[in-house]
């Protein structure tokens, strides 16, 4: 349980070969290819691959997403072996039917925008379909100027009455009133016409264009909501000819994994050096793989040389972390972080007990946690998890045997008092507050050692001493001062440690910074304090659990009352009570669940890394990220066991 040592390897092999090659090493899925050139290579084919992945994309998302497939409630996805992932890479029908479907896809937007127009059209004329003349004749004359727009209702009826008192030559036409404006068309003779326009703008006239149509507007809106269906039912009738795409769905996916595979293999090519008949590859290789890697190579293509090498000194190798199936899923909480470094100490077995232990004393349900550890396994046994994706409900799984654990020492099965092993938090607050605190002190003390440990594996014995030391005798000596009959010795436990902080704290300063940097470290003690009370979150959000708890099982109970079986309404009134009283248990339970076990995975990943992390672990390194097959909707059966 550590960081793998890595190898350096250097592959040379006929350009011919190349494809060959690195579909051995994508088998073989444990080789890192870097950058051998200056600039990465841009692979001819690399552009329609991606083209064609891009079209299996959509056309795999746009059929699931259609009402009438039928989606099973579990539906994992199907293993294949890497022979069956190449060929499926292969499948020209799945491949056509997705280009078909996105020339579908393409005429069925083209048809929308269409149709979107036309109904905007109909719309912005619609009003006007009192007009009885057609638009191309609704123009000036030499005697009559014609004004068309919309005017607010009460300065429409206010002109209309000044120019009929004046007896002016005006006519007007109401097409369509509004809540807020009317569609008017005024007519006159073109020797007022300026005296009209002037009026007509200082009361707010906004005037409007009709196309020149040789048809009425209500004729044109009449063709154009024809339109409009006609392009409906054409949108629907490309809606329907997608269905033909379904009976290839679970191919496409395939292919969709097959197509990604063959991207990372020309990302891979990328990265090559070349001549005018070779190519070069360097990357990363676990050195316990070494062996494995050049036989299949050189069963791929014996004319190909391949050479490792340890590490040298200023190179950074991807960090491998390497754990048994219990610790693996801590890597997720470490690599949220930061990944370990290639030489630094692997914190994940020492990451998983506490995590695990801190998070099932926040939920602290015994029920809870037995709802989660089936819940989560049965996810990745079901789904077929594997690698990366199965942490985090492996994670959970283990989080929920502690709270199972936490559950039964604290008496609370689905927030319902039983008889606890220890006390319950809710009658003993100070023993859980000062067990939380211990907890807490073990933690802190145990990251220390680990730090202490680091320093003597490098030969640093005094900082081992200087740095941890003298602070575990501050610490414990603290803490015999709160106990009568250890009183005199941790006095001078404390104080013998102070004056060790004091005198080796700046140690490594110069000139005046060696007496103020003991002074500053010597400060150091108001962290402690922080961190040490920051672990009181494991009481509060334990607490929080129980007590919301109680109070949906007390909503709950008091709806399942007893039922009067001697009225007809007393029984039907008692079930209602007692179906909403089963609803509130459950949905009030798998609500307080679900916040809760956030909530604790949230705060027991934040003790980890402030007051865990920050005593022994910089972190700060590369994942290793193989050349391998990316299988988003397939399993290789090379990974059931993982």
């Amino acid at each position: 349980m550590a960081v793998a040592r890595m190898s350096h390897v250097t592959l040379a092999m006929p350009l011919a070969e190349r494809g060959r090659v690195l579909e051995t090493l994508q088998r073989v899925g444990c080789v890192e290819p870097i950058a051998a050139g200056q600039v990465p290579n841009r692979v001819d084919d690399a552009d329609d691959i991606q083209r064609t992945y891009d079209a299996l994309a959509a056309a795999v998302k746009m059929l699931s997403r259609r009402k009438d497939v039928k989606k099973p409630l579990i539906d994992p996805p199907p293993y294949v072996t890497f022979e069956e992932l190449l060929e499926a890479g292969r499948d020209q029908e799945a491949i056509d039917m997705a280009y078909e479907l996105a020339r579908i896809t393409a005429e069925q937007e083209e048809l929308t925008a269409r149709l979107q127009r036309e109904l905007l059209s109909a719309q912005q004329i619609a009003p006007w379909a009192g007009l009885d003349i057609p638009m191309d004749r609704l123009s000036e004359t030499r005697h009559m100027r014609l004004f068309i727009g919309t005017l607010s209702a009460g300065a429409q009826e206010e002109l209309t009455a000044a120019w009929r008192q004046d007896e002016l030559p005006v006519a007007v036409q109401v097409c369509q009133q509004g809540m807020d404006a009317d569609h008017i068309a005024v007519a006159c003779h073109t020797s007022i016409a300026e005296t009209i326009r002037t009026a007509l703008k200082a009361a707010g006239f906004m005037p409007e264009s009709l196309p020149a149509a040789d048809k009425t507007p209500a004729a044109y809106v009449a063709d154009q909501q024809q339109a409009a269906d006609d392009l409906r039912r054409r949108i629907a009738a490309l809606e329907d000819d997608k269905a033909k795409g379904l009976y290839l769905l679970g191919r496409m996916k395939k292919t969709m994994d097959a197509l990604s595979s063959r991207l990372a293999c020309v990302e891979a090519a990328g990265e090559l050096a070349y001549t005018q008949s070779t190519c070069f590859l360097m990357g990363w290789v676990p050195t316990q793989q070494t062996d494995a890697v050049r036989e299949a190579v050189l069963a791929a293509c014996p004319d190909a040389a391949i050479d490792f090498r340890a590490p040298l000194e200023d190179e950074q190798p991807p960090t491998l972390e390497q754990n048994n199936a219990l610790v693996t899923p801590a890597e997720m909480v470490t690599d949220m972080f930061a990944a370990p470094r290639y030489n630094e100490m692997d914190p994940n077995p020492h990451v998983l007990p506490f995590f695990v232990a801190f998070f099932g004393m926040m939920v602290s349900d015994a029920g809870y946690g037995l709802l989660m550890a089936i819940g989560a396994y049965a996810f990745v046994r079901l789904m077929r998890k594997t690698g990366p994706s199965r942490k985090l409900p492996m994670l959970l799984c283990i989080g929920g045997v502690a709270t199972m654990v936490w559950g039964i020492a604290f008496g609370g099965v689905f927030c319902v008092d039983v008889p606890p092993l220890l006390f319950r938090p809710l009658d003993e607050p100070l023993y859980m507050l000062g067990l939380c605190y211990g907890l807490g002190i073990l933690h802190i003390f145990y990251g220390m050692a680990l730090k202490a440990y680091q320093s003597i594996r490098q030969g640093r014995w005094w900082d081992a001493l200087f740095d941890q030391g003298f602070w575990y005798g501050i610490l414990i000596g603290i803490g015999l001062l709160f106990v009568p009959a250890t009183a005199a010795i941790g006095k001078w436990v404390a104080i013998i440690s102070v004056a060790g902080v004091l005198i080796t704290g700046g140690r490594y300063n110069k000139g005046l910074g060696k007496i103020t940097g003991g002074l500053s470290s010597l400060y150091g003690i108001t962290g402690y304090i922080s961190d040490i009370l920051s672990y009181s979150r494991l009481f509060a959000m334990g607490l929080a659990t129980g007590v919301v708890g109680m109070v949906i099982n007390l909503l709950g109970g008091m709806l399942m009352g007893p039922i009067n079986w001697a009225s007809p309404v007393g029984i039907i009134v008692g079930l209602l009570g007692w179906v909403f009283g089963i609803a509130v248990l459950i949905g009030g339970h798998a609500f307080n669940l679900v916040i809760n076990a956030l909530g604790a995975f949230i705060h027991s990943a934040r003790l980890q890394y402030i007051e865990f992390f920050g005593r022994f672990y910089e972190g700060g390194g590369r994942l290793f990220k193989p050349l391998r097959a990316r299988n988003k909707n397939t399993v290789l059966r090379a990974d059931r066991a993982a």
